[in-house]
């Protein structure tokens, strides 16, 4: 009869399915060192459920070294709702394979080794660089290190996988400028720690602009703050600018907000494009143009970086996997791009 109080231990496990508590484990490790016939391997595995068996991790741990946590580290500040929704899938990719994902912000307060050797996990996904010693130390413990890095390979020098956020600026630009507009502007987040993802998108806006043969953009920190954000685009307007780029749809809105505030119509003055694509972006008024990323690629090539499988040689996210969904908040204007207004004399651009 199956218990139904208290926890069951494998000793419960080996007495019901009339073989040794050794048996129990060697079946449940998954173990070869050891011949297991499939019928016992069969009794154990129907006790285990009929019981309601749950192996303790903590034992499991000290025994392997090891626990069944992946710990995936991420910039201290919010970097967006496509984070988040890569968090959810990805936690629920490694559930499914008996992986734990735990999120760890980099953090002062929280050093990353303190968390490293606390939980002793499988694999360390990071966001961030590691250092060299850090991730030394973590191999050492026989954990899978793998580092996301946000540039083209070579640029981040610990680098396993690369997103191509480049191409994501490039795609935000290059639609601006095939709707006719000549001087754009980049809209940048409040903080430090999320230049990492900022200055490669930026990079890609800057390269389509020199493509087209196009001045840099000018480039400003747009708060999420309406008013401070019309001052901006009143600074962006009076310099000529009619198309913006922003580091994400956060930031785009706030760009709208501001927009609205200093009554500058929305495209017909000024036309903007987010990066996430997050549901809001169907919702505000004008609806936000924006590059979609899938998460759900992304997760997948995580779990395979996490250990379950083999990777290709560039891995990650490729372009394919990128694409703009253009909306109101872009199109274009009767006559053309949107209307056009000399930038103001000594205007110093980025």
């Amino acid at each position: 009869m199956a218990r139904t109080t208290g926890r069951v231990t494998a000793v419960e496990v080996a007495r019901h399915s009339g073989v040794s508590q050794a048996t129990v484990s060697y079946v449940l490790n998954g173990s070869t060192s050891q011949r297991i016939s499939e019928e016992t391997r069969r009794r154990v595995l129907q006790s285990v459920e009929e019981l309601g068996y749950r192996p303790f991790q903590a034992a499991r741990t000290l025994r392997s070294g090891q626990s069944d946590v992946v710990l995936f580290v991420v910039p201290g500040s919010v970097v967006g709702h496509v984070v988040g929704e890569l968090i959810d899938v990805l936690a629920s990719l490694l559930l499914e394979r008996g992986l734990t994902l735990l999120v760890q912000r980099m953090s002062p307060s929280a050093p990353l080794m303190d968390v490293v050797r606390a939980v002793a996990p499988r694999a360390v996904i990071s966001m961030v660089a590691l250092g060299p010693d850090a991730r030394a130390e973590i191999e050492a413990s026989g954990a899978r290190v793998e580092v996301i890095g946000f540039r083209e390979r070579g640029a981040v020098p610990d680098a396993d996988v690369v997103q191509p956020q480049e191409h994501v600026g490039r795609l935000q630009a290059e639609h601006l400028i095939a709707q006719g507009h000549r001087t754009l502007a980049y809209a940048l987040p409040v903080g430090d720690d999320l230049a990492m993802f900022a200055e490669p998108r930026l990079a890609g806006v800057q390269r389509a602009c020199a493509d087209a043969g196009l001045e840099p953009p000018l480039t400003e920190v747009v708060p999420l703050d309406r008013d401070a954000a019309a001052d901006v685009v009143r600074r962006w307007r009076a310099a000529g600018v009619t198309g913006v780029c922003a580091f994400i749809d956060d930031v785009a809105i706030a760009v709208l907000g501001g927009a609205d505030a200093a009554g500058i119509a929305v495209p017909g003055q000024l036309s903007v494009v987010g990066v996430d694509d997050i549901p809001l972006a169907q919702l505000v008024t004008p609806a936000l143009t924006s590059v979609h990323l899938d998460v759900d690629v992304m997760a997948s090539d995580l779990v395979v970086l996490a250990g379950l499988g083999t990777v290709s040689d560039e891995g990650g996210m490729t372009h394919e996997q990128i694409h703009l969904i253009p909306r109101a908040s872009s199109a274009r204007p009767p006559g053309g791009a949107a209307a056009s207004i000399p930038p103001a004399s000594g205007q110093m651009r980025a």
